[in-house]
C-alpha cells in the first residue's frame, strides 16, 4: 500500500500493516479511557485508564497516553504501568500529563498505545532447583 503526503510517496509493506493492526487491537484488548480531565489543584491533565488482563497469566500492562488539543496537536503525554493483574481482572491507572499545559488549553486525552508486557524468565543461575 502507498500513501501521497505531498511530494513525498511513502511505503508501507504488509507486515508494518499487519503489526499496527495487531498492536491496535492489542490496545482495545487491553485498555479503555474512563475518564479525561484536569486536576483541581495543579490543572495538569490527567487520564483515568481501565486496564484488563486478556492473557490467561498474571501479566503486568504499560499504557501510553498522548494529550491533544483541539486540532489533535500532541501537548503532552504519560506513561503507567499497571501492578502483575489477574487474568480477566481490571484495575485503574491515573495518569497525569508530563509536561506543562496551558489552563486555557482544552485538552483530549488518547490511549496511543497499551499492551502486556512480557513476562520475565529468571536466568537459569536465579531458578530455584
Amino acid at each position: 500500500m502507498a500513501l501521497a503526503i505531498g511530494a513525498v510517496l511513502v511505503f508501507f509493506s504488509g507486515a508494518q500493516l499487519r503489526q499496527e493492526k495487531r498492536e491496535a487491537e492489542e490496545t482495545q484488548a487491553v485498555a479503555r479511557l474512563i475518564a479525561c480531565a484536569r486536576d483541581a489543584a495543579t490543572g495538569l491533565p490527567i487520564a483515568e485508564v481501565e486496564v484488563r488482563n486478556p492473557t490467561d497469566e498474571v501479566a503486568k500492562h504499560s499504557v501510553y497516553i498522548d494529550f491533544v488539543d483541539g486540532n489533535g496537536e500532541s501537548l503532552a503525554f504519560s506513561y503507567g504501568e499497571t501492578v502483575p493483574v489477574s487474568p480477566g481482572l481490571k484495575v485503574v491507572l491515573s495518569l497525569p500529563a508530563i509536561g506543562e499545559v496551558p489552563r486555557a488549553v482544552a485538552v483530549d486525552c488518547r490511549i496511543s498505545r497499551a499492551q502486556t508486557m512480557p513476562r520475565r524468565v529468571a536466568p537459569s543461575s536465579e531458578r530455584t532447583p
